[in-house]
């Protein structure tokens, strides 16, 4: 393995898959479902696991600290893993 590859798990927090706030994405459980498959196959050939979590305008879908903003729980990170948060301008 290079060194330097890593995944990256982009934005994949509550609000986009649980349609409370939004409409979920299409096919949310599939992608969640594969995004987990990636995620535990890093994790278990001790690749970084790197989540890069969205920061909305605040009062806006994907705000921090509002409903879904959290990791979804299925690729959430584990002790350790780099969380990057993105805010929107």
């Amino acid at each position: 393995m290079i060194e330097s590859t890593a995944l990256l798990v982009i934005d994949m927090q509550v609000c986009g898959f649980d349609g409370k706030i939004m409409p979920p994405i299409e096919k949310g459980a599939i992608l969640l479902q594969d995004v987990a498959a990636l995620v535990g196959a890093a994790r278990h050939a001790g690749m970084p696991v790197i989540h890069i979590q969205h920061c909305g305008q605040q009062g806006k879908p994907f705000s921090r600290g509002m409903h879904g903003w959290d990791i979804h729980a299925q690729v959430s990170p584990q002790s350790g893993e780099v969380v990057v948060q993105k805010p929107q301008s």
